[in-house]
C-alpha cells in the first residue's frame, strides 16, 4: 500500500533525501520500513492515519515490499505478503513462486545473502512505477513527481501534447523524457555486483479465442476464479461500489451471494438523480448498507483546493479537475472507517463493451479497424484546438494517425490473425486501463486501499480469451450474477431491466429496457438535429461539473497558474486565443471543462511545487521558481 522508493547503485545521499522528503512532506506519506545495504537503498511507506502496514515483511534472508492489493496462493490480503515473504527463504527467486502471485501490485524483494534484488510489476502494470537513470544510478519510485523534484529531466513535448489533447499517456511515456513508466509483467533484476536492470516478461497475453466453450462452461469458470477473489475480501472493512450499470453490480452479485453479514455499498451522484433511486431501492429490497456521500455546500468554492491535492497525489498523470472529486470520495470512505474499496474497473472486457464498434463482423480474423477506435471513442470527446499556438494545431491533427501507430505496435504483442475483438480488448487492457485506470489505482492507493477484482490476472486472462458470442449482450455476466444470487440478479438496473438472463418467461421485464435506451436515442437526436431537448425529466442530470471548473477560474491562486506570461507551458498556446478560451470558460455553455482541466494540470507539473500547500510546509514564490521547470520552447 501507499508508496515505494528504490535506490541502486552508488547511492547519492541528496537525490535520495530529496526523494524522501517528497514523500513524507509533499505527499504526507508515513516511513513503513527502510533498509539499505551496499548499491541499494529500499524505503516501504504507508498510509499515514493506517496503524498497520502489512506491506512488508523482513527475515535475516529477505526483505519484501509490496504496494497495492496483492494475493499469495490461498492467503488473504492481509497476510499474503508476509508469507509470501516466509516461502521466499526457501525459494532463490520470485520466478518460482509467480504462478502463485496475482492481483494490483509492485513487489521489491531483496535477497540479503545472495546479493540482489528484484522488482515485480502486475501483468497489466496497474500499479504505476517510475524509472529513471541519473549519474550512473538507477532510481525507482511510484511517483513521477517526486523523481521529477529529485533528479534533472527535460519536458517531453510530444507526450506533454498527447495529454492535453486525449487526457491520457501511452506506453511507457510521461511528462518527462529521462522518466518512463515500467513495464507490465516483468520481473527485473539487480545484481549487486553489477550495474544494471535485467528484465524477464513472466506472462504473455492470450493468443485467440477458445471457440468451442459454451456459455454454462464459461460461467462456471469465471464464477471459480473471480470468487477466489472476492472470497478474501474483507468484507467488514470493504465498501463496495453499487451503481446502476454492469461492472459494480457483477461484484457485489457474487459478494452478495456469499456474504453472511449485510454489505455496505457505496454510491456516488446526486439522491434526486434516477440512478441514486433506482441504486437505493435495490439496497432497501437487498438488505445492503446504502452509503451516498455527497459534496458539501462549499463544494464549489473548496473545489480547486482538492485539484491541487488530487495533482500531489496523482502526479499530473490524470486530470487532476476529474480526480478531484473521486479524492474527495475516498477520503470520505476513510473517514467513516473503511479500509478497502471494492470497484468494477476493466468490466468492459467481461462483458464485450469494448468491441462493439466491430458491429456485426465481431471476432472475425481481420485487423480492427483502428482508425475507427481513434476517431470515435479515444478522441471523441468534446476538444477546441483555438487555444494552441500554429505549429502545434499541426501537430494535435497528426496524432490520430500516432495513435494508430501505436495501437498498432500494440497488437504486435498478439499472435497471427487474432480475432478483432481480441484485439480491441488487448488495447483497451494494454493502454487505456494501464495508463489511465492503473493512474486512478496507483492514486487511491495513497488514500485508501483498492481492490479490483476484475483485474486480478487469472480472471481477466480467462475472459479475455472467451469468443464474443459469450460476453455478447452482457451474457457472462448476467449468467455469474443469475448463478450467485437468483435474488440480487432480479433487481432492477438504471434501464429497467433486471441482470438477469432474458428468457421467454420474463421476456416483458426487459421492455422498459429497451423503452428507455429508444428513449435516451430520439433525445440525443432531437438535441443534435433541433436544438430542443424533448424528455427532460427521463433523466436527472449528473452534477454541474461546469460550475465547479467556473469556481476555479474565480480562484485567485488558479488565475495565477492560468496567467499566460507566467506559465511553463504558455509556448503550446497562443497568447490570444488562448485567454479568449479561458473567458469563454467562464459562461455556462461552455462545452471542454476537460481540456481545462488537462491545461490546468500540465501546469502544475511543469511549474513544480507552484502554490502548493503540501502538509505543513507552505512553498514561497521564491522556493517555487527554484523547483519549476524551464519554459518550453
Amino acid at each position: 500500500m501507499a508508496g515505494l522508493i528504490l535506490s541502486l547503485g552508488d547511492e547519492e545521499r541528496s537525490s535520495t533525501h530529496r526523494l524522501k522528503e517528497a514523500f513524507e512532506d509533499y505527499k504526507d506519506l508515513a516511513l513503513s520500513y527502510a533498509h539499505t545495504q551496499q548499491k541499494l537503498a529500499i524505503f516501504k511507506y504507508g498510509r499515514r492515519h493506517d496503524e498497520h502496514d502489512s506491506n512488508y515483511f523482513e527475515s535475516d534472508d529477505v526483505a519484501v515490499c509490496a504496494v497495492g492489493s496483492l494475493l499469495y496462493a490461498g492467503f488473504g490480503f492481509e497476510d499474503s505478503v508476509s508469507q509470501l515473504g516466509m516461502a521466499l527463504k526457501e525459494a532463490k527467486s520470485c520466478t518460482e513462486l509467480i504462478d502463485r502471485i496475482d492481483g494490483n501490485f509492485l513487489l521489491a524483494i531483496v535477497y540479503k545473502k545472495l546479493g540482489f534484488c528484484e522488482l515485480i510489476t502486475d501483468f497489466g502494470g496497474v500499479i504505476n512505477a517510475y524509472l529513471c537513470e541519473s549519474g550512473g544510478n538507477i532510481y525507482v519510485a511510484t511517483s513521477m513527481l517526486a523523481l521529477a523534484r529529485s533528479l534533472p529531466v527535460t519536458p517531453d513535448k510530444d507526450a506533454i501534447l498527447m495529454f492535453l489533447r486525449s487526457g491520457m499517456f501511452f506506453d511507457e511515456n510521461t511528462y518527462f523524457n529521462e522518466i518512463k513508466v515500467l513495464k507490465p509483467a516483468c520481473i527485473y533484476r539487480y545484481e549487486f555486483s553489477g550495474s544494471s536492470l535485467m528484465r524477464t516478461e513472466y506472462w504473455q497475453p492470450p493468443q485467440d479465442v477458445a471457440e468451442d466453450v459454451s456459455l454454462r462452461e464459461a460461467m462456471e469458470k469465471t464464477r471459480e476464479l473471480l470468487g477466489a477473489v472476492i472470497d478474501r475480501i474483507p468484507k467488514t472493512k470493504a465498501l463496495f461500489d453499487f451503481t446502476g450499470g454492469f461492472d459494480a453490480r457483477l461484484i457485489l452479485a457474487m459478494a452478495y451471494g456469499r456474504a453472511t453479514k449485510p454489505l455496505n455499498a457505496f454510491f456516488f451522484g446526486p439522491p434526486e438523480s434516477r440512478e441514486a433511486k433506482i441504486v437505493r431501492k435495490n439496497c432497501e429490497n437487498l438488505g445492503i448498507i446504502y452509503n451516498n456521500y455527497v459534496p458539501g455546500n462549499g463544494w464549489s468554492y473548496n473545489f480547486f483546493d482538492y485539484v491541487l491535492e488530487a495533482f500531489r497525489l496523482s502526479d499530473g498523470l490524470e486530470n487532476a479537475c476529474v480526480y478531484a472529486p473521486i479524492l474527495m470520495i475516498q477520503k470520505m470512505k476513510r473517514q467513516n472507517g473503511f479500509r478497502y474499496s471494492v470497484i468494477g474497473l476493466l468490466g468492459e472486457l467481461f462483458r464485450q463493451r469494448t468491441t462493439m464498434q466491430e458491429l456485426g463482423k465481431r471476432g472475425k480474423r481481420k485487423p480492427a479497424n483502428l482508425k475507427r477506435l481513434v476517431k470515435y471513442r479515444i478522441l471523441a470527446g468534446d476538444f477546441d484546438p483555438s487555444a494552441f499556438a500554429d505549429p502545434y494545431i499541426a501537430k494535435i491533427n497528426s496524432l490520430p494517425a500516432r495513435l494508430s501507430e501505436i495501437y498498432g505496435n500494440t497488437l504486435k504483442k498478439l499472435g497471427s490473425s487474432p480475432p478483432n475483438t481480441l484485439q480491441l480488448d488487448y488495447i483497451y487492457f494494454a493502454q487505456r486501463a494501464r495508463r489511465w485506470g492503473g493512474r486512478n489505482v496507483t492514486t487511491s492507493n495513497q488514500i485508501i486501499q483498492p481492490i479490483c477484482p476484475l483485474w486480478f490476472r487469472k480472471p481477466l486472462e480467462y475472459v479475455m480469451a472467451l469468443p464474443p458470442r459469450i460476453k455478447k449482450r452482457s451474457q457472462l455476466v448476467r449468467s455469474v450474477a443469475e448463478k450467485e444470487s437468483p435474488r440480487f440478479a432480479e433487481e432492477k438496473m438504471i434501464n429497467g431491466a433486471p441482470l438477469a438472463l432474458m428468457t421467454p418467461g420474463n421476456l416483458y421485464r426487459f421492455i422498459p429496457g429497451l423503452v428507455f435506451f429508444m428513449r435516451i436515442a430520439l433525445r440525443k437526436f432531437s438535441q443534435v438535429f433541433f436544438n430542443k431537448t424533448i424528455w427532460a425529466g427521463l433523466t436527472t442530470p449528473d452534477y454541474n461539473t461546469g460550475q465547479w471548473y467556473r469556481s476555479a477560474l474565480a480562484d485567485e491562486r488558479c488565475k495565477a497558474l492560468l496567467d499566460y506570461e507566467k506559465m511553463v507551458s504558455s509556448k503550446f498556446y497562443d497568447r490570444t486565443r488562448f485567454n479568449e478560451f479561458l473567458q469563454r470558460a467562464k459562461a455556462p455553455d461552455f462545452h471542454f471543462y476537460g481540456q481545462l482541466g488537462n491545461i490546468i494540470t500540465a501546469e502544475l507539473v511543469l511549474r513544480g511545487t507552484g502554490m502548493l500547500e503540501a502538509g505543513n510546509k507552505k512553498y514561497s514564490a521564491n522556493e517555487m521558481e527554484k523547483t519549476a521547470q524551464k519554459p518550453i520552447r
